[in-house]
């Protein structure tokens, strides 16, 4: 079995990790970061389908229809700012966007449950895969490292697999197209070539993944996999997960799960004071 590229990397990380995940999330004050790439990347998808279907709806309306329906007020931030933010943003990011040719798919179902932003063929670079990424605050001491770190971008890759798989024909580019909010708006997209022997290079470790992630289902028969696949079947346990130690601490922090784990020592009964359940 394919699965998405999202739950491939969460599985990567740690099988436990992955799981909880799917089920549970952090609690604490509402920020406004994931609905604004939200409302950017909505807004974006409408300006495709425009270009596809000739319609003429405008991706403002839609982008500020989807901001307004997620705004939780608070005293934080208001929703006046954050228009300002998506206005600029999808701005931006119709100005930067790299599209020609022909518009394929716009935020479509895969088999696997991957949804790639846009995909279209280039006259000139053939079969693209692009997908709208919004950074409320930038860096430009670490933009080079942010790039790079595209270079092994394991979402993309699957959607050049995948799409290739499903059109019958080779992508030649996926890439990124990068909006940045602060401290100055701007829009840049970054294209990664795909060579072949790079592309299999990733798929032999990809099947061996999912491989590990359908013998999960087998483990204390099928309620792990079946929550693995479907999210539908929550378990007051993880011990039939192996869990990767070396991944509850890094550099960069805990994982949100740490105390889920460590000092709840996985009890999700007591869970509640922490976490939230998610709606699965």
């Amino acid at each position: 079995m394919v699965y998405a590229p999202s739950r491939t990397e969460d599985f990567i990380r740690c099988p436990v990790f992955a799981d909880l995940r799917h089920r549970w999330e952090l609690r604490g004050p509402w920020t406004p970061f994931k609905l604004l790439g939200t409302a950017i990347g909505e807004g974006m998808a409408q300006f495709y389908r425009n270009l596809r279907d000739g319609t003429t709806t405008a991706p403002s309306e839609r982008a500020l229809e989807v901001l307004h329906a997620g705004f939780e007020p608070q005293e934080a931030w208001t929703l006046p700012g954050l228009e300002k933010h998506v206005t600029k943003g999808l701005q931006a990011a119709v100005e930067t966007t790299p599209v020609r040719g022909t518009v394929i798919f716009v935020d479509e179902s895969l088999g696997s449950g991957a949804r790639p932003d846009l995909v279209f063929r280039d006259p000139s670079l053939g079969l693209v895969v692009l997908d709208t990424k919004v950074q409320f605050k930038g860096n430009p001491r670490y933009r080079e490292k942010n790039l790079a770190e595209y270079e092994t971008w394991w979402q993309g890759f699957h959607y050049a697999w995948e799409v290739g798989e499903f059109l019958g024909e080779f992508v030649s580019y996926v890439g990124p197209h990068l909006i940045q909010l602060t401290p100055s708006t701007r829009g840049e997209w970054h294209p990664i070539p795909v060579a072949p022997a790079r592309l299999e290079f990733w798929l032999r470790q990809a099947v061996p993944v999912w491989q590990q992630m359908d013998s999960a289902s087998s483990v204390a028969g099928t309620e792990v996999g079946s929550r693995i696949r479907a999210g539908s079947s929550p378990r007051q346990s993880t011990e039939s997960l192996v869990p990767n130690w070396l991944s509850c601490q890094t550099r960069y922090g805990r994982c949100e799960f740490f105390d889920l784990c460590h000092v709840l020592e996985g009890d999700e009964s007591c869970a509640e004071p922490l976490y939230k359940r998610k709606d699965v």
